[in-house]
């Protein structure tokens, strides 16, 4: 049983965007920027107090597996609270992206699931109910 097994989707995703995006490159030169967006509260399932310390052992996982530099960020807000907190707050992404990251390593987004699927179907019904 290996340290990762049973983990979240997003490892694979990580390893394979990882491995694809340096398979030519000096692993020891290669950073990455793994910024997660998120709730810091628990009443989301997708909450950070939930979802970040699977991230910080992929995050490990990564940096012991490949020899990568691996950078891993929380943007968050006490005020998030809700989905709808999270799309009022967005802006902090583009923040960090502008003012807080190095320009010099890969760039990886990371969203925990529940609220941005749900929030964008239900915007996607209330656009075509208010078209109809």
């Amino acid at each position: 049983m290996t340290s990762m097994e049973g983990s979240p989707l997003f490892y694979t995703f990580f390893v394979g965007f990882a491995v694809m995006a340096t398979a030519a490159v000096d692993r020891s030169s290669f950073n990455i920027t793994i910024v997660t967006y998120g709730s810091p509260h628990t009443p989301l399932a997708a909450g950070l107090p939930y979802t970040a310390p699977a991230y910080e052992l992929a995050v490990r996982e990564i940096r012991e597996t490949w020899g990568y530099t691996v950078r891993h960020v929380l943007v968050q807000a006490e005020e998030i609270e809700t989905c709808a907190d999270l799309e009022d707050y967005a802006y902090l992404v583009s923040e960090f992206y502008y003012r807080g990251w190095d320009q010099q390593s890969l760039f990886v987004l990371t969203l925990p699931g529940e609220c941005f699927s749900v929030h964008i179907e239900t915007r996607k019904m209330v656009n075509y109910v208010g078209t109809g």
